[in-house]
């Protein structure tokens, strides 16, 4: 294919594409369905697959912690961070703990 074709039809293909996204969220917008971001409670679901099948990623536990966090959750969230802790400690993570509890109340 001819290359100065490319650079007309890959443009215009792009556009199809950013305007059918948008129909389709629209619709289902309107429809009451969609349009918004993701729940915590789907990201949580998620995160905590990633930790279930690769236990040893700290990155996952903080992250559940955090969500948990959100929620205000402070039990789950102190008991994910001190996983995350026992597998890559820091001194922010340290830090967090110490946040986590008093925000729970716990001294």
């Amino acid at each position: 294919m001819n290359a100065s074709i490319l650079y007309v039809i890959m443009p215009i293909a792009g556009l199809a594409a950013v305007f059918a996204g948008i129909y389709f969220w629209r619709r289902r917008a309107a429809a009451g369905g969609g349009g918004k971001a993701p729940t915590a409670s789907g990201e949580e679901a998620r995160v905590l697959e990633t930790a279930r099948l690769d236990p040893l990623n700290a990155s996952a536990w903080e992250r559940l912690s955090e969500i948990c966090e959100e929620k205000r959750d402070y039990p789950k969230a102190m008991e994910y961070l001190e996983k995350a802790c026992e597998l890559e400690p820091s001194q922010l993570k340290v830090h967090k703990m110490k946040s986590l509890k008093e925000s729970a109340g716990i001294r």
